[in-house]
């Protein structure tokens, strides 16, 4: 009888030998184990999927439920819902919520790695307390999408830099741009051209988009400037619109 899996679980930690995995006891606390038994009221016998940190997936049946869930690991999963790219997302700051939309769905999209940016016209400026409560709330929506859309990994949500911090990062990618709606941009089509493997970076400016010196710092930096077409899209849109961009390649 084919198993049934209702249940996807994230491990922080990677298994040393993939060989001695089957058989191997995992213990779920907190939300997980209280999800499992509380709302979806699973049983023993019952069958999750684990993922650990390296993006490997198991099967693992459920052994014993107590205060915690404990897991056995039955086989291993293959998995091809990563993309073959690492995709970072330098994003300037938003207001209102609108990180929240952007975190998942470019979770979704298969993203590896999100990056707040304080730039220029920026409108919201966090102190290190609020900068971490908002990331700590981020990283819990770009787990939930992870889970939703099915994938092995939880994308990392890294706290604010500044401008020419992001600037560093996107030269050290193999694939490297930043979304400009002005003028002298190149195309994304031709910016992705090509693209099979390696890393790939991107900025996207708030709303009030790149300033000049921005712009110029990046051409002076060697960094190209994207043009994402004939419309100008709202900073909520342009980061969904490349990674749909990105995805589209490996379909």
């Amino acid at each position: 009888m084919e198993k049934v899996i209702e249940k996807r679980l994230f491990i922080p930690s990677s298994l040393s030998d993939d060989d001695k995995a089957v058989g191997f006891q995992v213990t779920i606390t907190g939300d997980d184990a209280h999800h499992i038994k509380n709302v979806l009221r699973m049983k023993p016998g019952d069958y999750v999927i684990v993922c650990f940190a390296d993006g490997s997936e198991y099967t693992a049946m459920i052994s014993k439920l107590d205060e915690t869930v404990s897991l056995t690991l039955c086989e291993r999963v293959e998995s091809n819902t990563e993309l073959p790219v690492d995709v970072t997302l330098y994003q300037a700051y938003p207001k209102g919520d609108k990180f929240d939309l952007i975190t998942q769905k470019c979770t979704e999209l298969g993203v590896s790695r999100i990056v707040p940016v304080m730039s220029d016209r920026c409108i919201v400026r966090l102190d290190n307390l609020a900068a971490e409560k908002k990331i700590s709330r981020l990283q819990k929506i770009a787990e939930g999408a992870a889970k939703q859309s099915g994938r092995s990994r939880i994308p990392e949500i890294c706290l604010p830099i500044s401008f020419d911090e992001a600037l560093s990062g996107i030269k050290s990618s193999d694939t490297g741009f930043i979304c400009y709606e002005g003028n002298d941009t190149r195309p994304l089509p031709e910016l992705l051209r090509g693209v099979t493997k390696g890393s790939v970076s991107f900025f996207i400016g708030p709303e009030g988009g790149l300033s000049f010196k921005e712009a110029e710092a990046a051409v002076n930096a060697g960094i190209p400037l994207a043009g994402l077409g004939r419309r100008i899209l709202r900073t909520e849109t342009a980061p969904i619109f490349v990674m749909s961009a990105i995805s589209l390649l490996f379909c």
